[in-house]
């Protein structure tokens, strides 16, 4: 990708992190973040909590009045079916675009003398650091092995 391109996302994440600075002085937005450290934290703290216990399912819940047979075909079915419905959104374009470019960006890129694929290129790769940082931290934070093993 060209060094144009690497210079319009750094301006781009550096201009939403101001406006989010800007939006969390408002006491609305720094009440919601604040809620949303606490609900996450909670969260977080109830896994590592429960990271020296067994989770099971218990006794009283739904699953517990089926055999054991039973009870791995039901979340088996129930996996199948949610997989089945992600990958369907997922593939089914439901109208818009699904490379957005904001109004900016569409201007400069799309008069600029590059090539479709190089635009698209960087439509693409523009999502690519939110779902990295994602992915390390549900990977850091969820699973149940040693940290070393799981990174």
């Amino acid at each position: 990708m060209r060094p144009v391109l690497w210079d319009l996302q750094a301006r781009v994440v550096r201009g939403r992190l101001q406006r989010w600075l800007r939006l969390v002085r408002r006491p609305r937005y720094a009440i919601g973040l604040a809620l949303g450290v606490a609900w996450m934290g909670w969260w977080f703290s109830r896994l590592f909590l429960a990271r020296g216990r067994s989770i099971r399912i218990e006794e009283g819940g739904l699953l517990g009045l089926l055999s054991d047979d039973l009870t791995a075909v039901v979340v088996g079915a129930a996996a199948l079916v949610l997989a089945l419905a992600l990958s369907i959104i997922w593939l089914v374009p439901w109208g818009g675009t699904s490379l957005r470019l904001n109004e900016a960006e569409a201007h400069l890129l799309l008069t600029a003398p590059l090539a479709r694929r190089q635009i698209i290129h960087y439509a693409l790769l523009r999502s690519q650091p939110g779902i990295l940082v994602g992915s390390f931290f549900m990977t850091l934070l969820l699973g149940s092995d040693p940290l070393p093993r799981r990174l």
